[in-house]
């Protein structure tokens, strides 16, 4: 397991791909950021004297309030999905085309410790990502005055924290899990195509598709209190707000957690059964 790690960090260093997709998730970040940097200087700077009533109203609806509000609205949907679908294919198909796994195969038993091996870098890869994202959010809101770290005692700095983590580990975990299944897709066809694009099909308009199911649901059973999002990583991913109850965030974790050991079982199948080719 050890090798096969190192050479999979290996051919992430190596891989383009890696560069590209750091580099798309900083510049969008910071493209966000700037975006909220200049309607917060155009309410506070420019008021009534450019802007009717309409628009400041506009704008302030849309405008976070704060250093939690921006958190949430980078962390929240299927920003990281997209990324994460299109590196965990590419990176796993790149095996298939290169003849690296049938040299790998030869060495590794059993066949599924590549698997293990792919959901580590990609848990990793995830991890950088997350991370790149709150720096450049938390540098954003420190220039821009959202972040008030004067004055805070170190209970208040663990209370702050406290509501954060929560927040961050169910949407680390639902990306992970999310990931996890359209690779075991990837690990069923062997085409990365299909996988790529139903990936960024669903995490696109995956959350309008449980929107219809509730209603048809709704219409068919009068009174029903049924949402097919809070039994899916994407739901999850894009309902769930700092500050949600207990029961929401362990809702999510379990959900992530199951569909999570679901792919990983299937996936290991689907390698140990088959020909390597």
């Amino acid at each position: 397991m050890v090798n096969r790690l190192k050479m999979d960090f290996y051919r992430l260093r190596k891989s383009p791909l890696l560069y590209i997709l750091i580099g798309a998730t900083i510049l969008f970040s910071i493209y966000m950021m700037g975006t909220f940097a200049f309607l917060d200087f155009s309410v506070k700077n420019l008021g009534e004297d450019f802007l009717d009533a309409e628009t400041m109203g506009a704008v302030a609806a849309i405008l976070p309030s704060d250093f939690k509000s921006f958190i949430q609205i980078f962390f929240l949907g299927n920003f990281f999905i997209v990324f994460l679908v299109i590196f965990a294919v590419v990176f796993s198909s790149a095996e298939y085309k290169t003849g690296y796994i049938k040299n790998t195969a030869a060495h590794t038993s059993p066949k599924y410790i590549s698997y293990f091996s792919n959901l580590i870098i990609i848990t990793i890869f995830t991890a950088v990502l997350f991370l790149i994202t709150g720096i450049i959010v938390s540098v954003g809101c420190l220039l821009i005055g959202e972040i008030d770290y004067k004055n805070k005692s170190f209970h208040d700095v663990l209370k702050y924290i406290g509501e954060l983590l929560p927040f961050i580990v169910t949407k680390f975990l639902s990306n992970i899990s999310l990931t996890a299944f359209f690779l075991m897709i990837f690990y069923l066809l062997r085409s990365a195509t299909p996988v790529m694009i139903s990936g960024l099909t669903y995490s696109m308009l995956g959350t309008l598709l449980f929107s219809l199911v509730n209603v048809v649901i709704n219409i068919a059973f009068k009174n029903a209190d049924f949402d097919l999002g809070e039994y899916t990583n994407l739901g999850n991913m894009s309902t769930i707000l700092i500050g949600a109850d207990a029961g929401d965030y362990i809702r999510s974790a379990v959900v992530s957690v199951v569909f999570l050991v679901i792919s990983s079982f299937v996936s290991c199948y689907a390698l140990q059964k088959k020909d390597i080719r």
